[in-house]
């Protein structure tokens, strides 16, 4: 969860990281700001006025002395709506009658399915211990997304060039998450890959869902609506046949993108289907 470090305020400390994070939220409130704030760290007029009309809308009056957002305070639970989730279930897992019933569907050898499951989402599955799904977020999808606006004040969530180094892994993903959602929350679950198969948020449509929510919602369920979602892709995107030829690199960009080789994915989906060819 995000977390307020100063109160932000008329005559509170107002640090700059922390007025960041308001504005952005404030932008998504209701009543939203209009025209919206300027997302640059400023504590001005306009965000405190922002501000006001938001405390006024959580208690129908707002005296001077109650201004000041204070961390941990129920305005500022209240300000944090747009970085909230499903809760977290850990649903439940795949079968190895799963893995036959997709691969029959796409009328692949197993050993192909079970090969862009173990490059995508390896060792985690489709969820983190937590029971949260495995997400990977994407900066530079992020950049692209919200039109770079950015990119200057949240660089390590906004990169307009794909940059390995800004990845945490693991759960600590959700930290970029969440944080990126404090200003865009559309934006910022469209930016991230899901689940098992790692579809990203702005394919929801060809996974099968008509929004991100209801997508991302999906992927909190079970792995089987991960594994859905994979298989609804494919067919959208025309991958199935790469697949089941196992032309690797045709696969790989048309599911990674054009930067797949940068991180080896097609030699990475070769070894992982040698792997389970050769398996008993």
């Amino acid at each position: 969860m995000l977390v307020l470090k100063e109160a932000v305020g008329p005559d509170c400390p107002n640090l700059k990281e922390d007025v960041l994070l308001v504005q952005g939220l404030l932008n998504q409130a209701a009543p939203k700001p209009n025209p919206p704030l300027t997302v640059d760290g400023g504590a001005g007029k306009k965000t405190f006025a922002a501000l006001t009309l938001f405390i006024e809308s959580e208690m129908a009056f707002c005296p001077k002395d109650e201004v000041c957002l204070e961390p941990g305070s129920t305005y500022w639970q209240n300000l944090l709506a747009p970085t909230e989730l499903p809760r977290a279930a850990g649903g439940a897992k795949l079968t190895e009658d799963d893995f036959t019933t997709a691969a029959a569907e796409l009328a692949c050898e197993v050993a192909c399915v079970k090969a862009v499951n173990d490059v995508e989402s390896g060792r985690f599955g489709g969820y983190f211990d937590s029971g949260r799904p495995v997400i990977l977020f994407e900066a530079h999808v992020f950049s692209k997304q919200t039109g770079h606006k950015y990119d200057h004040v949240l660089p390590d969530v906004s990169s307009h060039n794909w940059n390995k180094k800004l990845y945490k892994g693991g759960e600590a993903e959700y930290d970029r998450l969440e944080k990126a959602m404090a200003f865009d929350r559309e934006a910022a679950l469209k930016s991230a890959s899901w689940g098992r198969f790692q579809i990203m948020g702005f394919n929801h449509a060809s996974a099968g869902y008509a929004s991100v929510e209801d997508f991302v919602a999906a992927m909190y369920a079970s792995e089987a609506r991960q594994l859905e979602a994979f298989l609804s892709f494919l067919r959208s995107a025309h991958l199935a046949d790469k697949l089941r030829g196992k032309k690797w690199a045709a696969f790989a960009e048309g599911y990674n993108g054009k930067g797949y080789k940068d991180n080896h994915y097609d030699t990475k989906l070769q070894s992982a289907y040698d792997r389970y060819s050769k398996a008993p």
